[in-house]
């Protein structure tokens, strides 16, 4: 294998596609055949490692528009507003539904609320969010600021989310939890993968409910999620 050889096969991969081949140890231009203007990034002469990824990711922040270009759903979290925004609000002008993990408190007005179909809060960021202790009285205090759907969950406590301005209630599933880390993340991208296949919100989060669930009896993080067949065959069992 040399390098004339990966770039042949990249070339061949990306062709009649809009990319952009970042490289950082000189892939070999002639062999890639790109013609078009900005297909192409070669390392600074100070040397490349390390510069291609922050180079990917303002590429990719720089057009958000082709960043969504492709995608059925957008799922983000408000840790770092300044970098999701603008993804949130190209998907949003293309009709694409936006899940947003909302874990790090902020304030009631937000901007960033305004933008998603659905938020779904921790319980810790919507308490320190709001003020308000009562996790149901904290989503009806947030109502007035998006017209997304609206839900809070509570570690193994059930989850709240609104319907027509009433807190409606969906208990999750108990399990023996082992590692709790990264379960918050697996609940959230449980919820994307559902709504992006048709679910309903409530389906959708009762999967990601069963697939945090199942995340939590197994350490590793989010190497511990559970493949899609184990939450469907576990779900099957709770009908």
């Amino acid at each position: 294998m040399t390098k004339a050889s990966v770039a042949a096969a990249i070339g061949e991969a990306i062709g009649g596609r809009r990319a952009t081949v970042i490289s950082e140890l000189g892939a070999t231009l002639d062999e890639l055949g790109l013609t078009e203007h900005d297909t192409w990034r070669q390392e600074p002469h100070s040397g490349g490692l390390g510069w291609g990824l922050p180079c990917a990711l303002g590429m990719k922040l720089a057009d958000p528009d082709r960043l969504v270009g492709d995608i059925s759903l957008l799922l983000a979290d408000n840790r770092f507003p300044e970098l999701v925004r603008p993804v949130c609000e190209a998907a949003r002008r293309r009709g694409i539904p936006i899940v947003l993990d909302a874990d790090r408190p902020t304030v009631e007005d937000d901007p960033l609320f305004c933008i998603p179909t659905h938020v779904i809060f921790s319980g810790e960021c919507l308490r320190a969010t709001t003020g308000l202790d009562d996790l149901s009285a904290g989503l009806q205090r947030m109502a007035p600021r998006t017209e997304a759907f609206l839900a809070v969950s509570d570690g193994p406590g059930p989850v709240r989310y609104l319907t027509d301005g009433a807190v409606s209630t969906m208990p999750v599933f108990k399990f023996e939890a082992i590692d709790t880390l990264a379960a918050g993340d697996v609940f959230h991208a449980g919820i994307a993968l559902a709504l992006a296949e048709g679910r309903d919100a409530v389906a959708a989060m009762r999967f990601g409910a069963a697939a945090a669930g199942l995340k939590c009896t197994r350490f590793g993080g989010s190497m511990g999620a559970p493949k899609r067949d184990e939450v469907e065959a576990f779900l099957s069992r709770q009908a």
